[in-house]
């Protein structure tokens, strides 16, 4: 699910239960009835970090999971790492994403992968020099961050010349991502002079 831009409106869940609800809830009692004797005895593994309170609360999904086998040990680990992460810690997608707003706040409408990977290892500090632990973030990589936000590479032409052309990404293809996932930015491209001074002085001042 993704977040709503500032623009949308939600309709209210005005109900907390209603028939499908309700033999949803039945069925899920009974399996519990039928499987609460084995699965209060799993000791799932807790993933590092998981101490006191954080163990506590994750301890019965981990066991659930355990006992349904298949990927879901897995994939519960992974999503309790995921949901107990800081409140403020971005992803890494998201934070993808803040750096692309700045890029293309430099007056651009499109840039190329190479542009990108280019710009984000320009800081020898970022944490795009070891991404993942693998060393340099790619153009590979990050094409697949971005296709969770339904982001894919097109054919852009880095200068007026119309027979040159690579891969890239367009401004315009970032505007509901942006809108949905990053807190709201002036648009220093429309921002008049005076206007842009005063908000350096309110961010800056």
């Amino acid at each position: 699910m993704w977040p709503k831009t500032p623009e949308e409106k939600a309709e209210e869940f005005a109900y907390a239960d209603d028939p499908t609800f309700s033999t949803i809830r039945r069925k899920l009692a009974r399996w519990a009835a039928d499987n609460v004797s084995v699965i209060k005895e799993l000791k799932p593994p807790q993933p590092p970090g998981f101490n006191n309170r954080l163990s506590a609360n994750w301890k019965l999904p981990l066991q659930i999971a355990q006992h349904a086998g298949g990927g879901w040990p897995e994939q519960a680990r992974r999503a309790s790492i995921y949901l107990s992460r800081t409140p403020y810690e971005p992803s890494m997608g998201v934070q993808l994403l803040a750096a692309l707003r700045a890029m293309f706040a430099k007056n651009r409408t499109q840039i190329t992968s190479e542009q990108v990977v280019q710009e984000l290892l320009a800081d020898p500090d970022s944490q795009w020099h070891e991404y993942r632990g693998r060393g340099p973030i790619t153009k590979n990589q990050v094409a697949a961050l971005l296709k969770d936000f339904e982001i894919r590479p097109v054919v852009v032409h880095p200068t007026k010349r119309a027979d040159v052309s690579r891969h890239g990404y367009r401004a315009a293809q970032f505007e509901d991502a942006f809108a949905r996932f990053l807190p709201p930015e002036p648009n220093i491209r429309t921002l008049k002079p005076a206007a842009k001074r005063r908000e350096s002085v309110r961010m800056f001042g």
